[in-house]
C-alpha cells in the first residue's frame, strides 16, 4: 500500500522525539543496542566538548545553526508526513505496510536518519574541534547501515515494485540532482 494522504528541547528533542513517536516493534537488539549506546556517548561527548568552549565562532555558530535548524525542521516534517501511522524504530525486523512518498519523502527516502546526521554534525561544527568528527562519521555508519537493512526488507516484500521504483526517484539521503522547471521535473540534459 502507497500512501500518499496528508494528516494532519536541543539535541534532545530527536531521542525524545522517537521515543514518543516510533511504534515499537521487534528489532534486532544487538544492532540497536549499539544505536542507543552510540547516541548516548555521541551526545555526551559533544555537550561536553561544548560546555569546554567558552566561544564559538562566527562561521560555526552560522553552519552549526543552519545545520541544526535544518535537522529540526527535517525531523518534524518527516513526523508529520506520517501522521497517524508510526513508523517502526532503527532495525526493525519487519516491512512496514506502507510507503510514504509525501512531506519530506518526496525529496529524500531516509529523511530520519538525515535529520539525526544533520545534528550530530552540527554538534561537530559548533564544537570546532577536529577529533569530534569521528562522532558524526560513526553516526552516520549507523544510519546508512540502519537504512539499508530495512530497504533489504521492503524489497522482500509485497511493496517490493513499488518501493524500487521510488528507489530510482529519490535519493536515500541527500535529494537527487534534477533541474526543476516549473511543475516539470526534469532528469538529465535532453541534448
Amino acid at each position: 500500500m502507497v500512501r500518499d494522504d496528508h494528516h494532519g528541547c536541543g539535541y534532545g528533542h530527536l531521542r525524545c522525539g522517537n521515543a514518543l513517536f516510533f511504534k515499537a516493534g521487534p528489532g534486532q537488539l544487538a544492532s540497536r543496542l549499539t544505536l542507543f549506546a552510540s547516541i548516548a556517548v555521541g551526545l555526551v561527548t559533544i555537550v561536553a566538548t561544548l560546555g569546554t568552549r567558552e566561544t564559538v565562532g562566527r562561521w560555526a555558530l552560522l553552519i552549526g545553526g543552519m545545520l541544526g535548524i535544518g535537522a529540526q525542521a527535517l525531523f518534524w516534517a518527516a513526523i508529520r508526513a506520517h501522521g497517524i501511522h508510526r513508523p517502526s524504530g532503527a532495525f526493525a525486523t519487519t516491512a512496514p505496510g506502507w510507503i510514504v512518498r509525501h512531506g519530506p519523502y518526496r525529496w529524500v527516502r531516509h529523511p530520519f536518519y538525515t535529520a539525526y546526521a544533520m545534528a550530530f554534525v552540527a554538534g561537530a561544527v559548533f564544537a570546532q574541534s577536529r577529533w569530534l568528527w569521528v562522532v558524526p562519521a560513526w553516526m552516520v555508519t549507523i544510519y546508512v547501515l540502519a537504512a539499508r537493512q530495512e530497504e533489504r526488507l521492503i524489497m522482500s516484500s509485497p511493496l517490493a515494485p513499488s518501493y524500487g521504483a521510488y528507489r530510482k526517484e529519490v535519493g536515500a539521503s541527500c535529494p537527487r540532482l534534477r533541474r526543476r522547471v516549473g511543475l516539470l521535473t526534469i532528469q538529465g540534459d535532453a541534448r
